[in-house]
């Protein structure tokens, strides 16, 4: 996605278009949510799947536990909600990480190979 954003941020460029195109109006990266947490998309949208998929593990843990009777469920299944959470949120930084990576090394051999020519 990151390498999409880019090539068609430059076509914009290429294009000179009386006004900014939506790819020249990409919000900034270090947008503070709550004043602490940088937010873009891509952690947007990690937040959500993460919440989501969480959920979900809530909801399969806790009838799991339920039906077969686990004692201090409601401790486990807490703390392994927590867990899930922060699983998901870590996992997710890092494909953004390695995405965003293999995006700027696409882009430098695509400038490499126009500034070649």
């Amino acid at each position: 996605m990151n390498v999409s954003r880019f090539r068609a941020r430059e076509l914009e460029n290429r294009l000179h278009l009386p006004l900014e195109g939506l790819f020249q109006q990409m919000p900034p990266k270090d947008l503070e949510f709550l004043g602490w947490m940088k937010v873009w998309a891509d952690r947007g949208l990690a937040l959500i799947y993460g919440t989501v998929l969480t959920a979900w593990g809530f909801l399969i843990t806790r009838t799991t536990f339920d039906l077969f009777g686990v004692s201090a469920a409601d401790l486990i299944v807490t703390l392994l909600t927590i867990l899930m959470f922060a699983a998901l949120q870590l996992e997710f930084h890092r494909m953004d990480r390695h995405a965003r990576s293999s995006a700027e090394n696409v882009i430098q051999k695509s400038l490499s190979k126009r500034g070649g020519q």
